[in-house]
């Protein structure tokens, strides 16, 4: 009997090391074959995206689960520009069009550039013709450059990547296992689905922040559309910490196919449920134009403004403790002298 169960317990052993090791192999037979066909149409997607501009307007609904609560919508649009590492957001007026705080937020127009060598910050009041420069300067902060992007670049670029992070980057990581890659057909289409699960490293979750969206990715599906470069048709991902399960998020987006084959997202639809809120995204673009815009138009003087020399980026943390010590040795030098001066006037 014994040696039954060392058997069985030495058979099992194998089994399971055996199903190991074939799904290792099949991981990177799947990617290398993901990433052999459509790494080159991503890439081409990204270079087409980096010359082009157009108009977006996003609505979110945030709607919390409990009965007592109220859905929020805020809308926001926005006209941007693209060029190789340039960025540039012209926002009209956002504003909450539903729920408790319902009111416009902003009624201020913005500009936000950012660039490699020089970003800057406009804003006027709406029907204003003269632009007030808020600041310039030679790196924006992440808080900046997110609050910009969330509502436009993100899905601006979902065909190619998923938070900002590539897909050929994405697939390439050594956290990333493909468990299946299947081919579907939807409306006479045919289809690729991708199903992973995805471990992310030390630094990814030591450093989770907007900057660092994969440090709670855990699983799901991407599915691609060979023909039109095999753009992202439709994700969807489980996001969730060791200890437990932070939500889902699934994206939808549909493309107007009637430019010669090249994905240009007509609607995102974003949907994320978490364990007391639920909040869909909705993007619609009405206008993308794909053109080599001139670096003149990333400029002050494009909008009536002097150029201006790059004030550089200040750390004011690392500037108020110099600050503070210069202030300290000031006064514990003040507290030496009156000491020696009190000394001598006794002795005296």
């Amino acid at each position: 009997m014994k040696i039954d169960r060392r058997v069985t317990r030495l058979m099992t052993t194998l089994i399971v090391l055996v199903t190991f090791c074939r799904l290792a192999i099949g991981s990177d037979e799947f990617r290398k074959e993901l990433l052999e066909a459509a790494t080159p149409e991503w890439r081409h997607l990204r270079e087409l995206f980096a010359g082009c501009e157009g108009n977006s307007e996003t609505t979110e609904t945030v709607s919390p689960l409990s009965a007592a609560g109220e859905p929020q919508i805020t809308r926001k649009s926005c006209t941007f520009k693209l060029r190789n590492g340039l960025e540039l957001v012209e926002r009209s007026a956002s504003e909450i069009i539903s729920g408790s705080q319902r009111s416009a937020f902003d009624q201020d127009e913005v500009v936000v550039c950012i660039g490699p060598s020089n970003s800057f910050v406009l804003k006027r009041r709406l029907g204003s013709k003269a632009w007030l420069i808020v600041s310039t300067g030679n790196k924006p902060t992440e808080g900046i450059r997110r609050s910009t992007e969330q509502y436009w670049a993100e899905y601006l670029l979902a065909p190619c990547s998923s938070g900002g992070v590539p897909f050929d980057e994405l697939i390439a990581k050594a956290g990333f296992h493909i468990e299946s890659l299947q081919s579907i057909t939807l409306n006479d289409v045919e289809l690729r689905k991708v199903r992973f699960t995805y471990t992310p490293t030390a630094d990814e979750i030591k450093g989770h922040s907007l900057s660092q969206p994969l440090w709670a990715l855990r699983s799901g599906t991407f599915t691609f559309c060979p023909r039109l470069h095999w753009a992202l048709v439709a994700s969807e991902l489980v996001i969730s910490t060791s200890e437990q399960t932070l939500g889902t998020e699934s994206t939808k987006v549909y493309y107007d196919t009637s430019k010669d084959g090249v994905a240009v997202p007509l609607k995102v639809v974003r949907t994320t449920v978490s364990s007391n809120v639920n909040c869909e995204s909705v993007a619609r673009f009405d206008r993308i134009a794909f053109r080599q815009i001139p670096e003149a138009e990333f400029t002050l003087p494009a909008y009536g403004l002097p150029e201006m020399a790059i004030v550089p980026h200040v750390n004011r943390t690392r500037l108020w403790i110099i600050l503070l010590n210069v202030a300290f040795f000031c006064a514990f030098g003040i507290m030496l002298l009156y000491k020696r001066f009190t000394r001598s006037k006794k002795a005296s």
